[in-house]
C-alpha cells in the first residue's frame, strides 16, 4: 500500500479519495506500534492509559463485594497493591477494553493509518468474513485459475505458468469485469428478499441498500430488534464499570455506567 498502491493512485486520480474494499484476512488488519492490548497490559501500562489517554480521575467497581457499597479507587490507590486497597488488574483491563470499544479511533490498523495519513478522507471497507460470493474479485480469480488449469500438462515450466497467468489476467476486460460485478449485485439482491436477510430485508435490492444512509440502516436495525438507542451502548465485559472523567477545565465531570450482564 505504502510503496505501490497509494503512490499509483495519487498519480492516476489526483485529488480523489479512495474507498478500498478488502476481505477480512488477518494480514489486512496489521497492528502497528502503539496498539493497546488490554489483556497483555501490566499495572503500570494500565495506569498510564487510564490517567493519560482516558483522563480518568477515579474508578468505581460496584461488584467489589456483594452486599457492600461500591469500591471507589482514586489515583493514589493505583500505586497500592491489592491487599492495601489498590484496584485489581482485572478491573483496569476491563475498563480499558470497554473504553477502546467506545473510542475506535484509538486503536487503528496500519492500512487505515496509511490511508488517513496519505490520502485524506479515504477509508477501508471490510467484506463479511467467509462470504466470498460477496466479492467480485473472487470470481475474477476463479476464471483466471480455470483458464490456467485448462492448459496444464506434465512438463509445464514455471515460466510457462507465469505466462499463462498473465494472459488470463489480461483477458479480464472492462466488459467482463462489469458483468461479474453485476452478477454479484444480483446475488446480493436475491439474498435481500430471502428469509436469511433479517432486518436488511427492508431494502429489496442492492441498489436501494447502497443508496441508504448509515442513519437509515441503524434506525432499521433498532426497529427490527426492538432495541432502544440507550441499550446499544451496553457493556461487553463481565465487570460493571463506572468511571468519572474530568472535563478540560478540571471542573465538571461526565459519567458512564456499565451494567453487569
Amino acid at each position: 500500500m505504502k510503496n505501490r498502491l497509494i503512490p499509483a493512485f495519487k498519480v492516476k486520480f489526483p485529488g480523489k479519495r479512495m474507498i478500498l474494499i478488502m476481505d477480512n484476512a488477518g494480514y489486512h488488519k496489521h497492528r502497528g506500534e502503539g496498539w493497546y492490548s488490554p489483556k497483555d497490559m501490566n499495572a503500570e501500562e494500565c495506569y498510564n492509559f487510564i490517567t493519560t489517554v482516558a483522563n480518568v480521575q477515579q474508578l468505581t467497581d460496584p461488584t467489589f463485594k456483594e452486599g457492600q457499597p461500591p469500591k471507589v479507587y482514586s489515583l493514589a490507590d493505583f500505586h497500592k497493591p491489592i491487599r492495601d486497597g489498590g484496584p485489581p488488574l482485572r478491573l483496569q483491563r476491563s475498563f480499558i477494553t470497554d473504553y477502546l470499544k467506545d473510542h475506535p479511533n484509538i486503536n487503528v490498523e496500519v492500512p487505515k493509518q496509511l490511508l488517513q495519513e496519505r490520502l485524506n478522507a479515504s477509508y477501508i471497507l471490510f467484506t463479511p468474513a467467509y462470504e466470498s460470493w460477496l466479492q467480485p474479485i473472487e470470481m475474477v480469480w476463479a476464471q483466471v485459475k480455470h483458464a490456467v488449469i485448462m492448459q496444464s500438462h506434465r512438463e509445464r515450466s514455471q515460466e510457462e505458468l507465469q505466462r499463462q497467468t498473465k494472459i488470463a489476467l489480461r483477458s479480464m476486460t472492462p466488459d467482463k469485469l462489469s458483468k461479474i460485478i453485476e452478477h454479484v449485485h444480483g446475488d446480493i439482491s436475491g439474498w435481500l428478499v430471502s428469509s436469511d436477510s433479517g432486518w436488511l430485508s427492508a431494502w429489496q435490492s442492492f441498489e436501494l441498500l447502497w443508496k441508504s444512509s448509515p442513519e437509515e440502516r441503524h434506525s432499521e436495525y433498532l426497529l427490527h430488534h426492538q432495541v432502544k438507542p440507550v441499550e446499544v451502548a451496553a457493556a461487553t465485559n463481565k465487570y460493571q464499570v463506572e468511571y468519572v472523567a474530568a472535563d478540560e477545565d478540571g471542573g465538571g465531570a461526565s459519567k458512564k455506567r456499565r451494567k453487569k450482564r
